[in-house]
């Protein structure tokens, strides 16, 4: 719905404020609804699910656990994979995520250190596309004398290839050619 519009985006995600109840059973059924109402499941369906919290809803905590499970058995029953990623420091949050994850064939990337987002999103969309990370340069870019170009050789007859580029400095910019 928010199109590929990035500031819609962040303005949504920038418009989220914590109030201590996370229900993602609800929110992987919201997005299961979604992808049905879009024509059903693909061979390239999936759901990507990033949260903060424990799932604490609906209450007691015993109906939140039954309730995350039967929306998990039935992705998975649905051949929907969950990528899943936490970013939180809730005691026993890691476990939760990773078991969403296993529940659905899907892949759990733990973000409890916010600077891991960026890579573990890189590493979600090369286990989507199916393709593998083949190099990765590290370091101060300011010193880019100190790194020599990149060759990537592509296979003829390949029908895709994925670069991706990272850096920490917002203000920062990189180019690629």
């Amino acid at each position: 719905a928010l199109g590929n519009n990035r500031n819609n985006w962040n303005n949504a995600v920038d418009g989220l404020s914590a109030n201590g109840w996370t229900n993602i059973g609800d929110g992987l059924q919201k997005a299961k609804d979604m992808i049905v109402a879009a024509g059903g499941v693909t061979a390239n369906t999936y759901v990507v699910l990033m949260t903060d919290g424990l799932n604490n809803r609906p209450e007691p905590q015993a109906t939140a656990d039954a309730d995350l499970q039967a929306k998990i058995d039935d992705l998975l029953a649905s051949g929907i994979p969950v990528y899943v990623t936490c970013a939180g420091g809730d005691l026993g949050l890691q476990s939760q995520c990773a078991e969403i994850a296993n529940g659905t064939n899907g892949f759990n990337a733990d973000s409890a250190a916010a600077s891991k987002l960026p890579e573990n999103f890189i590493d979600f969309h090369e286990r989507i596309t199916g393709h593998q990370a083949i190099d990765s340069v590290y370091g101060d870019f300011a010193k880019i004398g100190s790194f020599s170009p990149k060759t990537f050789y592509v296979d003829e007859g390949s029908e895709s290839v994925s670069f991706s580029l990272l850096w920490q400095n917002a203000a920062a910019g990189a180019t690629m050619i």
